[in-house]
C-alpha cells in the first residue's frame, strides 16, 4: 500500500495564509474589546507622545535602513510623533524592528495595543499579523524565541495546535514569517537573564516590536555589549500639565462639580502642578 501523498506546498501555503487571516480577525476583535474594558477612549485617549532616545541604545542608522557597505549613512530621522502615527512610522522603518522605551505607567502597553489595531487596519495578505506576547515569562536559556512564541500562540489560540505539514499551525505561521511579534515588557524578564535575552533577540533576524522600561533595557545593552540590532529606539514622553488639565475635568461626570462637569474638582490639582 502506498503511503498517503504529502500535501502540496501550494495547499499548505493556502492553509497557513487562511490561518493568518483568521488570526488577524481574532486578534483585532480581542484587542478592541480590551480597549473597551480599559476605557481607553473614555472620555478620550490620553496623548501618548514619543521622541528619539539616547543614540547609545540604538543601532547605527545605516544598519536600521539596511544599507549596503559603503553607502552613505542617512541623516538621523525625525523620530517625534504621537500614538496614532506609530504604526505608520513603523512601516517606514526598513528593518521592521522597533524598541519603545518608557517609564512605568507611561503608556507602553496602550501603545502596543493601539499599534496592533492600527497595523491591522491597513493589513493586506500576506502581511505579517501583529501578536502581543508578554515577554516577561520567556527564559532565553531554556527556549528559543520561536519555540517560546509557538507555545504561547497555542496556549492563547488552541486551534493553532492543529497539525499541518508536520508541525503545529502556530509553528507554521512563525516559520512562514507571518507573525509580527510585539514583545511587551522586556523589563519583566528576570534580571540576570535580560542580557542573554537581548543576545537571543539579536539572533532572531525577523521584524519585531519590543517595549521596555528604559533603565532595564539600557542595562541589558551594557550586559550584551550591543543594542538590538537593526532596531530604531524611541522613548515615550511624560504627560504635560496641559494634558492633565484637558483630560481630568472630563473624567468627572455631571454630578462631579458646581459647573455640572466636574471642572472645579480638578482645578486646584492642576493649578498646584503648574
Amino acid at each position: 500500500m502506498r503511503p498517503p501523498a504529502a500535501p502540496s506546498e501550494t495547499l499548505v501555503r493556502d492553509e497557513v495564509l487562511s490561518a493568518a487571516r483568521d488570526l488577524a480577525l481574532e486578534i483585532r476583535r480581542r484587542w478592541r474589546l480590551e480597549e473597551e474594558r480599559r476605557r481607553v477612549h473614555d472620555p478620550f485617549p490620553l496623548p501618548v507622545r514619543w521622541r528619539r532616545t539616547d543614540p547609545a541604545l540604538s543601532d547605527h542608522e545605516a544598519n536600521v535602513e539596511r544599507l549596503p557597505p559603503g553607502a552613505a549613512a542617512p541623516a538621523p530621522a525625525d523620530l517625534g510623533g504621537d500614538l496614532p502615527t506609530v504604526a505608520e512610522f513603523y512601516r517606514r522603518r526598513h528593518s521592521g524592528r522597533l524598541v519603545v522605551l518608557g517609564r512605568a505607567g507611561s503608556g507602553k502597553s496602550v501603545l502596543a495595543i493601539r499599534f496592533v489595531q492600527d497595523f491591522l487596519e491597513t493589513r493586506t495578505a500576506p502581511d505579517r499579523v501583529p501578536v502581543i506576547f508578554s515577554i516577561g515569562s520567556w527564559d532565553p536559556t531554556a527556549r528559543t524565541l520561536r519555540a517560546w512564541m509557538t507555545e504561547r500562540l497555542v496556549r492563547d489560540h488552541p486551534h493553532l495546535a492543529d497539525r499541518v505539514a508536520g508541525t503545529s499551525m502556530a509553528g507554521a505561521l512563525i516559520e512562514a514569517d507571518l507573525v509580527l511579534p510585539v514583545l511587551d515588557g522586556f523589563d519583566e524578564i528576570a534580571e540576570g537573564l535580560r542580557g542573554r535575552a537581548l543576545e537571543r533577540l539579536n539572533e532572531f533576524s525577523s521584524p519585531l516590536v519590543l517595549t521596555s522600561r528604559r533603565e532595564e533595557f539600557a542595562e541589558a545593552v551594557d550586559a550584551a555589549g550591543t543594542p538590538l540590532v537593526w532596531a530604531t529606539v524611541i522613548e515615550l514622553a511624560d504627560l504635560t500639565v496641559d494634558d492633565l488639565a484637558a483630560y481630568l475635568p472630563r473624567t468627572a461626570r455631571r454630578s462631579g462639580g458646581p459647573d455640572g462637569h466636574g471642572r472645579g474638582l480638578w482645578d486646584a490639582v492642576t493649578e498646584r502642578l503648574r
